[in-house]
């Protein structure tokens, strides 16, 4: 990266500049991913740098991507400043860490780590560490804002396009997508249609108890989890393999109700050929992502013979169950990015002054709006003075005090199935959004 580029970013440039600044950075974080190979057992030093970077180009490719929607349609100008010191402070960072690499890569090999002496330089990896978590947090701050910014514009395409009917629960939504059979019987989703479909149906539910610009920043993490695990499933990588049932028989599946009209009436013998459960973990820029995926293979005949010469109609049905766990520190953050702004403090500048805490119930209403992830209440009782970023609260055993904002997320989830069927050629694709909360238990497991 030519600090020519930055130079030539004055306060007036337009988004597609910064556009080009990010792919610049974004190029280097990929040429030193590149230049280590063989890392395992690698020391502690060289995978957190490279976690922390691998991370920080998942954040700056969103950002990106938000960078493309703003350019559409909203005016950033008064942001320009902020975002130019933003992109330089990660560019920097970047452009030493590649010269860093450069300068230790003698032999032109990937394993050259090997022979580093971490003893005497290992505060090296961890002083890059730091910076690219702060200019991590930096971004987000202004990721906040332009979400902001193009929230409203948002909100008023995605219910003037949107086709997809919704219950009268606020917390479900059906959705119809497009899903297609791999050879190996996997259901695997495939169109970007199916992406926004799923997506929408998250940011809709969210918007309902959630504020608005971090549930747009949700909807894009789940949009690209969803799109990561849709290439692991067709390449066959990375996907766990949690378990590989081959049922006997004479196994049968309960009556259930047909979502797809008549193909099935009459079929009233199914039995289960073949159970199939992958798992899929994603770290993405806000949030852990899992996802479940069973996909079961059924054989069903006319009547009650099993001996019935007829062939047999072979269907499949794929559930996808996806837990979205977002980092409520990141959120913590967010928050105190919050309060410095009504107080008219630069972001990015902490203040690490000791200040006096209150001690605020377990019960408090913004305790329990810290638990429900509702950050419009957490906000609006930080605005009225009724608590600090500072304040502790007990934790729910008791008998232990910790931040108050560390409690943002941490008692909640958001819980998604999305069921698949494909029932002889006629792609029957029903997905079920379910927004829930829930407390976990004294293991720090979600209850069953």
């Amino acid at each position: 990266m030519a600090e020519a580029a930055f130079a030539a970013v004055s306060l007036g440039a337009s988004v597609i500049s910064f556009i080009g600044l990010t792919g610049q950075i974004l190029q280097g974080c990929q040429f030193i991913c590149d230049c280590f190979d063989d890392i395992n057992g690698a020391p502690k030093e060289i995978l957190h740098i490279l976690e922390q970077l691998k991370c920080f180009e998942k954040g700056l490719r969103n950002f990106q991507c938000t960078l493309e929607k703003v350019k559409q349609s909203t005016d950033i100008s008064g942001s320009e400043d902020e975002i130019k010191l933003a992109l330089q402070l990660s560019g920097l960072t970047v452009k030493e860490l590649q010269e860093f690499v450069n300068k230790y890569k003698r032999n032109g090999k990937n394993d050259w780590w090997k022979s580093f002496r971490f003893a005497k330089k290992k505060n090296i990896f961890t002083k890059y560490a730091s910076r690219l978590y702060q200019a991590k947090i930096d971004i987000i701050g202004i990721q906040s804002r332009l979400n902001l910014m193009i929230t409203t514009d948002i909100q008023q395409m995605v219910i003037a396009t949107a086709t997809t009917p919704s219950t009268t629960n606020a917390s479900t939504t059906i959705i119809t997508t497009q899903t297609t059979q791999a050879s190996n019987r996997k259901e695997v989703l495939i169109s970007d249609r199916t992406y926004e479909d799923v997506t929408y149906a998250i940011q809709k539910d969210v918007f309902a108890g959630l504020d608005p610009i971090l549930a747009q920043m949700v909807k894009n993490s789940v949009n690209m989890a969803l799109k990561d695990f849709n290439f692991k499933n067709r390449s066959d990588t990375g996907a766990e393999i949690v378990s590989k049932n081959l049922p006997g028989n004479n196994e049968q599946l309960p009556a259930s109700r047909d979502c797809g009209g008549s193909l099935l009436d009459g079929r009233t013998n199914s039995r289960v050929v073949e159970q199939t459960t992958t798992r899929s973990t994603i770290n993405a820029w806000l949030a852990t992502i899992i996802i479940r995926s069973t996909t079961t293979i059924l054989e069903q005949r006319f009547g009650d013979d099993i001996s019935n010469s007829e062939e047999p109609l072979v269907t499949s049905k794929t559930t996808h169950k996806i837990d979205i766990r977002p980092n409520y520190l990141i959120q913590a953050r967010y928050l105190v990015f919050i309060v410095q702004q009504r107080r008219g403090s630069i972001f990015g500048c902490s203040d690490m002054c000791l200040r006096c805490y209150n001690n605020v119930p377990f019960d408090a209403p913004i305790t329990k709006a810290c638990h429900m992830g509702d950050l419009s209440m957490v906000r609006r009782l930080l605005a009225e003075g009724k608590s600090t970023i500072h304040d502790m609260t007990s934790s729910s055993e008791g008998g232990t005090m910790s931040s108050l904002l560390f409690h943002v997320w941490e008692e909640c989830y958001y819980a998604i199935s999305m069921v698949n069927e494909d029932t002889c050629g006629c792609r029957v694709s029903k997905t079920v959004v379910r927004l829930s909360y829930g407390v976990l238990d004294r293991s720090g497991n979600r209850p069953k």
